[in-house]
């Protein structure tokens, strides 16, 4: 559901015509309720999606996750019961509180304040994550700020929004709070090499990004341009390479690029 979400926001920053978002919409609705009537989705998976629409009732069943989470952050009140004194936390009422439901800790032990806070801290986080979009020169850049952006905001309101019940729960983490959250950024920091990056901007024959980080091996003072110069260098990407490579400087030589 995230994927499906961050592609959509990716479609949207691309400039995809209307009617094909309208139709990728369409076909997902047919999707889901394909799926129902052909008994493709689990009974515990319905069952979610019942207790959601129907949250009074059964609320010691498939309801109790959502009933125990609103009774845990209302517990709370303005300012919370304390650090480690929520009687709804430690009396271990609410269900995976270390990872789906991590907010309803801080709802209850840190009150409207710590949790407004933490939802604040994401509104920053995705508030310079778009600023960056923003600013990219170029649109591969602003494709990667925009669907990092969509992910995070996407999974943050489905985290926090099941524990509030206005989304029915999906066992989705709340980034950077739910536990075992930095493993994926373990992940992604150790499969996305930086020298992949820079070599996938230099397939861009012409991209603004590349130009600015071939440029860059010259020098300046910022340090993160420094240390992509100096990744930059070990991986033999320098001025005169990028020039040959791209024929940037070279208007006849505007050739696609295969490889350094």
């Amino acid at each position: 559901m995230v994927f499906v979400f961050t592609v959509f926001g990716v479609l949207l920053l691309a400039g995809a015509p209307a009617r094909w978002l309208v139709g990728l919409v369409f076909a997902g609705l047919l999707v889901v309720f394909g799926a129902v009537k052909l008994g493709v989705l689990k009974d515990y998976q319905i069952e979610r999606f019942k207790a959601f629409t129907q949250q009074d009732q059964d609320t010691l069943g498939a309801a109790y996750n959502i009933t125990q989470a609103r009774i845990a952050i209302g517990n709370g009140g303005l300012t919370g019961t304390g650090l480690f004194k929520g009687t709804q936390t430690t009396g271990k009422f609410v269900p995976e509180q270390q990872t789906d439901f991590v907010f309803t800790v801080a709802g209850e032990e840190l009150g409207l304040v710590g949790a407004g806070g933490i939802i604040l801290l994401f509104g920053l986080l995705l508030w310079r994550t778009l600023r960056l979009a923003g600013r990219s020169p170029d649109l591969f850049g602003r494709l990667i700020a925009g669907g990092v952006a969509c992910w995070f905001a996407f999974q943050t309101f489905v985290n926090i929004g099941m524990t509030l019940g206005i989304m029915p729960i999906t066992g989705l983490p709340l980034p950077f709070v739910s536990y075992g959250g930095s493993a994926m950024f373990a992940r992604v920091h150790t499969n996305v090499r930086l020298e992949d990056l820079l070599r996938g901007l230099i397939v861009q024959s012409g991209n603004d990004a590349a130009i600015a980080i071939a440029e860059g091996v010259a020098g300046t003072e910022d340090n993160f341009a420094r240390m992509m110069n100096e990744r930059a260098k070990q991986i033999g990407l320098t001025k005169s390479t990028f020039r040959n490579a791209t024929g940037y400087g070279h208007p006849e030589q505007k050739a696609t690029v295969r490889e350094l």
